[in-house]
């Protein structure tokens, strides 16, 4: 599947994850990972702290490429070892000398693409569309805090910083886009859920299956959620 555009949404597979970020362009691009366990536990994963599959986090950054703005095939490579102990990891990357200097990056003139595979061979492409602005992009998001499973989101947010010392410094930009979200009455993450999943077996649904789905609470949207295993129509999940 490939999440072209913001808002985009897939669930993944929640065992290993394999995150590629690929660029030729003459640029010192940054992958990196911010996480949340689910003991509420924050850190950040990047070329100053690559992690570990091994231990907790069991995330892995595999090296620093392009550094001092060199052209040619730059490709890093982050693992998610064990996604079952996080509730969500969201995904950066920026413009390591833009950061420095506070100045906007070179995403626009670049073709730096972003590919999120797990341990079956399925992957997605996450294309980053920023526009002109910013240095540091938030490009998409794992949230698993729903018995459904994990849904990846193409978020391809952007930010301005001048030099990064915290983590809270980027998850101004995950506050900002829930913001918006609520702002345009997003449908809560188990609606968009349950909604991937019946589209991923019946195909596209109408309006009128998508009202519903939006006016149901969680524990029927789970029981929903349930019917689709064994449901041969669409119309089967939706009964009783």
């Amino acid at each position: 599947m490939q999440l072209k555009h913001k808002g985009q949404e897939d669930v993944i597979d929640i065992k290993q994850l394999t995150v590629s970020m690929q660029w030729t362009t003459a640029a010192d691009f940054d992958l990196a990972a911010a996480y949340e366990s689910k003991e509420g536990q924050r850190g950040l994963i990047y070329f100053g702290q690559l992690g570990s599959l091994d231990v907790f986090p069991y995330i892995c950054l595999n090296k620093d490429e392009g550094v001092g703005d060199s052209g040619g095939y730059n490709e890093e490579v982050l693992i998610i070892n064990n996604l079952a102990d996080m509730n969500a990891i969201w995904l950066f990357c920026w413009d390591y000398g833009m950061v420095q200097v506070g100045k906007k990056a070179r995403f626009k003139d670049s073709d730096v693409s972003l590919t999120i595979s797990d341990d079956s061979g399925r992957s997605n492409s996450v294309e980053i569309d920023t526009g002109e602005t910013g240095n540091v992009c938030y490009l998409a998001g794992i949230d698993n805090t729903s018995p459904m499973g994990a849904m990846l989101t193409n978020t391809s947010l952007t930010g301005t910083l001048k030099g990064l010392k915290t983590i809270e410094q980027l998850m101004t930009l995950v506050k900002y886009q829930k913001q918006q979200w609520d702002k345009e009455g997003r449908m809560k993450g188990e609606s968009r859920l349950l909604i991937n999943l019946l589209e991923k077996k019946f195909g596209t649904l109408d309006d009128k299956h998508r009202a519903i789905i939006k006016s149901l609470d969680t524990k029927t949207l789970l029981a929903y959620a349930e019917k689709i295993l064994t449901a041969q129509t669409v119309q089967e999940v939706f009964v009783g």
